[in-house]
């Protein structure tokens, strides 16, 4: 269906926990594997609190995940530091 040569970023269980009171955590995102490609239309649907929002700040880098990587060309966006990000 999707030739693997456009795919222009690739979401690899990324997983997202909040520290909560009591010692607990919180999941916003759990093991999320997802495929951008080139020409392609993705939607992000689902529950109010479910972490669209969450994984979205991942891709502006506004957060990082806890578990999981983001590849951009093959780098992993989640380890990118200063220049390396231009």
């Amino acid at each position: 269906m999707f030739d693997e040569k456009d795919m222009i970023l690739e979401a690899k269980h990324v997983t997202r926990r909040f520290p909560a009171s009591g010692g607990r955590e919180l999941t916003a995102c759990n093991d999320i594997n997802l495929k951008f490609y080139r020409g392609k239309t993705l939607g992000l649907i689902g529950e109010s609190g479910c972490g669209k929002s969450t994984f979205m700040r991942f891709l502006v880098r506004l957060d990082v995940p806890t578990e999981g990587e983001i590849l951009f060309k093959g780098k992993d966006l989640t380890r990118l530091k200063g220049e390396e990000l231009r």
